[in-house]
């Protein structure tokens, strides 16, 4: 087999990442804040988690990473972003900080515990807000919270578009009970149970109900993809379940006359009411975009993270 491997300086490779990472059109200070965090991204993965050392390189192209578009990417606009913040790269205690990112965080990030990726002292949970705001204390909380917009730096602008923010996905039953079949030999679907759920809303575990067996989900890209037909767009949301009557058939004992058949209540529809897009810890790139639009420099954007 051939690998291609492109050698290129972190400042080049960060050109190629801002345009492909966040739009090109974005406030100044937001897409300067993405530029510091991409190239910090990419340096603490070639020095301190190595993550692709036995492949022969340093980091990949794609969201493993972080999406790399090359030269054909490089915008003016871009270009002038990363010369103005060269060299610049966010560190915790003089050395280069575990940065991440998502695309919008649906009002409040998540803290690294929350979401199993350890407790690292700046993964904490933040109000995207001006001022504090509490997390939802109960679940009546949490769906009001998803049924209106965003209060925050992350509401819909002209830079962050409205189903970023507040999405719905509608799965026939039947489908989600054959995707999950296939993978975990539940046998019928039969429902689906939040267990656990992070202070921000966001559910950290659910047991899917199976005719044949139970199967508890807890990884958060797992949740995202087994639980819709394609890809929820973050594990922040709430469910409802449209019916139908069903009329199966009763056995009848030998010798008597057949039973009349009783109604029930089978899932035909499940609804996931959501927000936010991605796994929400760290910096909320649409939250950014809303501080720069407030007049927030690229440092303080990053330090609110």
């Amino acid at each position: 087999t051939i690998r291609v491997t492109n050698i290129i300086g972190l400042e080049d490779y960060t050109h190629g990442v801002v345009s492909s990472e966040m739009p090109v059109r974005a406030p100044l200070e937001a897409l300067k804040a993405q530029a510091v965090i991409a190239r910090t991204h990419a340096y603490f993965i070639k020095t301190v988690t190595k993550r692709h050392r036995k492949e022969g390189y340093d980091v990949c192209d794609e969201q493993h990473c972080q999406v790399y578009g090359g030269l054909r990417a490089e915008t003016e606009r871009t270009r002038a972003v990363v010369l103005d913040t060269r060299g610049r790269v966010a560190t915790y205690r003089g050395k280069p900080a575990h940065v991440i990112y998502s695309s919008h965080c649906g009002g409040r990030t998540q803290s690294g515990t929350d979401i199993g990726w350890g407790n690292v002292p700046y993964w904490t949970s933040v109000s995207d807000t001006p001022g504090p705001m509490p997390a939802p204390k109960s679940p009546l909380e949490l769906r009001l919270l998803l049924s209106d917009w965003p209060k925050g730096f992350d509401a819909p602008s002209s830079y962050v578009h409205p189903a970023h923010a507040r999405w719905t996905r509608a799965v026939p039953a039947k489908d989600l009970s054959e995707k999950l079949n296939r993978k975990f030999k539940i046998g019928r679907l039969q429902g689906l149970r939040v267990l656990r759920r992070a202070p921000s809303g966001h559910v950290e575990s659910i047991l899917v109900l199976g005719s044949k067996r139970n199967k508890k989900l807890s990884d958060e890209m797992e949740i995202r993809s087994l639980l819709a037909v394609g890809s929820l767009r973050s594990t922040l949301f709430v469910i409802d379940v449209d019916y139908r009557k069903e009329f199966p058939a009763p056995k009848a004992a030998k010798g008597k006359k057949p039973l009349k058949p009783v109604p029930v209540l089978a899932p035909e529809t499940y609804v996931f009411r959501g927000g936010g897009w991605g796994h929400a810890v760290g910096l909320c790139q649409s939250g950014a975009m809303g501080r720069a639009e407030a007049g927030q420099d690229y440092a303080s954007i990053i330090k609110a993270y």
